[in-house]
């Protein structure tokens, strides 16, 4: 189990808080080799947000801390099981964006009205066949698909994927 809770400003600003709880487990269900992520993120309004547009948590007009930037909720799975050379992944994300992002902290009057309309969801999903050619540097080859449903534009988008690529990433036991 995992957590972490952030308070962006003390001085009075509501919403500029965000907080995470996951859970994660390496042998799920006492299966051999069966990796399960579950985690919820929560970010409010005012937080990575502030006046001077040089003090946001950004880059180059780019969030820093969260690609959705602030005002957004998020629920992830992922799961992974292992046989031989063989891997299966599965990756699912339910997004919840708000109305407001990290650049429109002030409006043109100098102040900022949180509009009460509902947050659009977004599905994104990502499921992958591996086979690890070499499992000391995790040179793979891989074939997979992914969805992303986008509820406030209507919009279904579907990547295939195939390819060779070394994933350096590496899960961690000593924690």
């Amino acid at each position: 189990m995992y957590s972490q809770f952030l308070i962006d400003r003390l001085d009075g600003f509501k919403d500029s808080y965000a907080f995470q709880i996951g859970y994660k487990d390496f042998d799920f269900l006492n299966v051999k080799n069966l990796y399960f992520q579950m985690e919820y993120n929560m970010v409010g309004a005012d937080t990575y947000t502030f006046y001077d547009g040089e003090l946001h948590y950004s880059h180059y007009n780019q969030a820093l801390a969260h690609p959705a930037g602030n005002d957004f909720s998020e629920f992830l799975v992922v799961g992974a099981y292992s046989y031989d050379k063989f891997q299966l992944v599965a990756k699912l994300n339910l997004l919840k964006i708000g109305n407001q992002n990290i650049f429109d902290f002030y409006a043109e009057d100098g102040y900022y009205n949180l509009a009460t309309a509902s947050k659009p969801l977004i599905i994104s999903g990502d499921l992958q066949l591996i086979y690890h050619l070499n499992k000391t540097n995790r040179m793979q080859v891989f074939v997979g698909i992914s969805p992303r449903i986008d509820f406030e534009r209507n919009d279904d988008s579907y990547f295939a994927q195939i390819g060779f690529r070394t994933a350096i990433l590496t899960n961690y036991y000593d924690f």
